[in-house]
């Protein structure tokens, strides 16, 4: 389907090449100014002819430019609505440049979209998805269905933040009851300083403050859970102020629950740390961090920057149990994630989680796979990604990564970032920017055996 769409677009922008440079003097100059002055572009303003006929072919770059815009044909199969709609914009743009040039390209696209089949659906090829009826063709392999995007820190919660306990419940019975689905959120993991979820600083942990402190004292690990005064309905959540809050309680919980070898958790536990195998970097990360003032890992000393043997192991034998409180508050995260899960698999709502396609550079996933990086001599990411962050989903002055994310192609831990306890059962990438290289690069290899599919 890429390939077509492809050659839709050097199609008819070829054909339309003589039209375009007798209209304007520089015709993507105008293209890109469309939504603004792009009047200022024409040869002849005051032709109404030619005015139309630049509208025209501005239309023409409109679609052309929408029949790439939709996630779904890079994850889903032909007969979904969003690639229907692709391949509808495509033809559209080909009928209206036709009018433009005289040339007429839909016979041979038609031929194209008859030898895509379905990957899915005996007898769907994207010639039907485009000819017949979206219901009929939709209905084919699927049942249409409704979801909502909530994240889970805009639920209700008593410590000025939405997390995984009665609020996200009450919050699937709505869905349940409503006939919805789908529930998109946001990605989980922890989140950077000013609380964006697409740039965080752990691709495989969970954000701590996502974690119901009242599921803890059930569980024995706090006598109780009580939030302070003027913090249980905010108009917007304070991070800082929540992290400190709950960070207080999850590590007094974290230490009475590494002090009863006896609970009933304790064997989930085990399991959990023997098979995370990206959490003993992530404890080393974050007891490192705290060490060092909270400054960027590339400002550490050098034994830890490059991460020296020796150095770590004296970090791992002096702060052992620091490192394990660490353990067990992702332990905590993932314990409730599988039960939310679970919870709306017993609701018939199925959880669809999200994917940044960049990490940040101060981030365990840098420090830990340094060479599959692109840094210079003082460990600083040499290279940002080409697109500016506003395409990227990232938020804030946050810098992207030095390199596209090399989850999706096994490099070490890659397989870890898709199969990780913040993962949900089904997830999307935030890939719009994603499609075009990055001006960083990484270094790829085949993945590890036994190590997730991706």
């Amino acid at each position: 389907m890429r390939v077509t769409l492809d050659w839709v677009k050097e199609s008819v922008n070829r054909d339309c090449s003589t039209v375009a440079q007798q209209l304007f003097g520089v015709p993507f100059a105008a293209r890109d100014a469309s939504l603004g002055d792009w009047q200022r572009h024409l040869r002849e303003p005051g032709d109404p002819v030619a005015r139309e006929a630049a509208q025209g072919w501005l239309e023409v770059q409109k679609s052309l430019l929408r029949m790439y815009t939709s996630c779904g044909w890079f994850f889903g199969d032909l007969n979904r609505i969003e690639p229907i709609k692709n391949l509808q914009v495509a033809l559209k743009a080909i009928r209206r440049s036709r009018e433009l040039s005289g040339k007429d390209r839909e016979d041979e696209f038609m031929e194209r979209l008859q030898s895509i089949p379905s990957g899915k659906a005996d007898g769907i090829s994207a010639l039907r998805c485009v000819q017949g009826d979206d219901h009929e063709v939709v209905g084919a392999t699927q049942t249409r269905s409704a979801g909502v995007l909530m994240h889970l820190t805009s639920l209700r919660g008593g410590w000025g933040v939405g997390d995984m306990g009665e609020g996200a419940r009450s919050f699937v019975d709505w869905l349940a009851e409503a006939g919805v689905s789908l529930w998109q959120v946001l990605p989980v993991n922890p989140v950077d300083v000013e609380g964006c979820p697409y740039s965080s600083w752990a691709d495989c942990a969970g954000e701590p403050m996502l974690i119901e402190l009242e599921a803890l004292v059930a569980g024995g690990l706090l006598d109780h859970a009580a939030p302070p005064p003027g913090c249980e309905e905010p108009e917007s959540v304070d991070f800082a102020g929540v992290k400190a809050l709950k960070g207080a309680q999850l590590v007094e919980a974290a230490t009475r629950f590494l002090s009863l070898e006896d609970h009933r958790w304790r064997a989930d536990f085990e399991e959990f740390c023997a098979s995370a195998t990206w959490l003993d970097d992530f404890a080393l990360f974050v007891v490192l961090r705290d060490l060092h003032g909270g400054g960027a890992w590339w400002d550490w000393p050098q034994r830890y920057r490059d991460r020296d043997p020796g150095s770590l192991q004296l970090i791992l034998r002096e702060h052992s149990a620091a490192l394990d409180v660490q353990r067990g508050i992702q332990f905590f995260f993932a314990r409730q994630w599988r039960g939310l899960r679970g919870y709306c698999n017993e609701r018939g709502v199925t959880l669809l989680g999200d994917l940044p396609i960049y990490v940040s550079g101060d981030s365990v996933d840098v420090w830990a796979n340094q060479s599959q990086f692109v840094l210079n001599a003082a460990r600083r990411p040499s290279a940002a990604p080409r697109t500016p962050s506003v395409w990227t989903g990232s938020c804030g002055p946050t810098p992207s990564t030095t390199g596209r994310r090399c989850g999706r192609t096994g490099i070490d831990g890659g397989s870890d970032a898709l199969n990780a306890p913040s993962r949900a059962p089904m997830w999307c990438g935030s890939i719009i920017s994603g499609a075009s290289p990055p001006i960083g690069r990484c270094r790829l290899r085949r993945r590890p055996p036994g190590r997730g599919s991706g």
